[in-house]
């Protein structure tokens, strides 16, 4: 899953995903971006905050390594999420 993603932002010329990661940091919510088994692609600087690590840390982690708390909302978001159903407000 993680190559298709990369595949669809490989048209973007090379200083366009320093401008999208900036972006995304600047975004005042906490966004994670995980893989089909719920690993941490990335996350912003604002979820990072609010797990209490850097967000670079998170790289690679299941998701409820870095935010236990968040284990159950996230397990059954999932579910729906995979089915491609859009899931927005995990609490």
């Amino acid at each position: 899953m993680h190559q298709t993603l990369t595949a669809e932002f490989d048209w973007l010329p090379d200083r366009k995903p320093a401008r999208i990661n900036a972006l995304h940091d600047a975004i005042p919510v906490g966004i994670a971006v995980l893989d089909h088994e719920l690993r941490c692609l990335r996350m912003n600087r604002r979820m990072g905050a609010l797990a209490g690590l850097p967000a670079t840390a998170a790289t690679g982690l299941p998701f409820t390594d870095v935010w236990p708390e968040a284990e159950d909302a996230l397990l059954a978001a999932a579910s729906l999420a995979l089915t491609g159903t859009v899931v927005e407000d995990i609490v």
